[in-house]
């Protein structure tokens, strides 16, 4: 089934559209109908989300909490089919959905100022104090376990289980390089035997940059985009998200492995803003561990793609053969830089 006859539900008349984007997951683009209007259309992706109609239902959520608690954080609004739908199935089965266009806005890749660090920052905190005190007990988990350490570790071993040879042996130091770390699990069990201490939180779970949009000269947020992932979870998930890829020296797509390290003002940044924000709202023992967040997360993120890379790239979009474990290196050293700060 086409873009176009997807296009077609949203609003009636004539229509160009282009792709837009570069995320992993799904299929992005942007439509212009002759009648004025813009939409964003997106084709969800139904491997990485098997349950596509959960996240439309989160959405709804969302934007009824929004209404009730105005003014806390803005999301793009979700729009219905002209058949009054909030996501239209196509003949295969697959899910799209729209979200009206903000328009003047941009998305950029990486942050380019200590300013558009902070104001990334302070708006996805922001984000997670809009939703304080919802009901986390009726959400739709749209990727169940999805920052759960422990089971992303057992994928991980069951991937090795069944990988090629082949790709086994280009995976080897990075193989090794990850099981030496089971501190983290450590850790993170410790979390989950503790949730007075840490919490679960409505948590974004994809805090990059570019998952904002921005204002035409990048000084404020105008919206909090690509909410697929909003789910309950713990501290460290958007905080270290924020530290794995705003901190970062280069993209997580970068081979240029003598180029991966920290920025070390930008990490300073991100954990004083993060904890300004939320400083009312944390607990002491996550205020005792925030230098861990970026930790897990990259460790995490590593062990999510040397996973992909031994299945053979079911889940990350890829140009190339190696590129999942080429991502996965990058981590890894990203990693080690992030264990040499205090």
């Amino acid at each position: 089934m086409s873009v176009e006859a997807a296009a077609a539900q949203f609003q009636t008349g004539t229509f160009q559209f282009r792709p837009i984007g570069n995320g992993l997951i799904n299929d992005t683009f942007q439509v212009d109908y002759d009648n004025g209007v813009t939409l964003v259309l997106q084709r969800i992706n139904a491997h990485s989300f098997p349950q596509p109609v959960h996240i439309l239902r989160n959405y709804q959520r969302m934007e009824r909490w929004l209404e009730d608690h105005p003014g806390k954080t803005r999301i793009p609004r979700l729009c219905r089919t002209i058949n009054g739908k909030a996501w239209w199935e196509d003949a295969t089965g697959r899910i799209w959905r729209a979200t009206g266009w903000i328009p003047n806005s941009s998305s950029p890749h990486q942050p380019d100022s200590m300013l558009m660090t902070a104001n990334a920052v302070r708006e996805y905190a922001l984000f997670i104090r809009a939703f304080h005190g919802i009901d986390l007990r009726s959400w739709d988990i749209v990727i169940p376990q999805f920052h759960n350490l422990m089971q992303r570790y057992r994928q991980f071993e069951n991937a090795m289980e069944n990988a090629p040879l082949f790709r086994l042996m280009k995976a080897t130091h990075v193989i090794a390089s990850l099981r030496e770390r089971s501190h983290y699990l450590a850790f993170y069990e410790e979390m989950i035997l503790h949730p007075s201490d840490y919490p679960d939180r409505l948590q974004h779970h994809d805090c990059k940059v570019n998952n904002l949009l921005f204002n035409s000269s990048h000084d404020a947020v105008l919206a909090v985009a690509d909410l697929d992932t909003v789910m309950p979870g713990k501290f460290f998930s958007d905080l270290g998200d924020m530290v794995r890829t705003m901190a970062c020296t280069v993209s997580e797509e970068s081979s240029e492995w003598e180029k991966v390290g920290v920025n070390i003002d930008r990490y300073e940044k991100i954990l004083s803003v993060f904890k300004d924000c939320l400083d009312d709202i944390l607990t002491p023992s996550e205020k005792a561990h925030l230098h861990e967040a970026g930790r897990l997360v990259t460790y995490m993120q590593a062990l999510r793609y040397t996973t992909d890379f031994l299945q053979k790239d079911i889940y990350y979009k890829t140009s190339f053969p190696e590129q999942n474990l080429h991502r996965a290196f990058n981590q890894l050293i990203l990693l080690e830089r992030l264990e040499e700060i205090g």
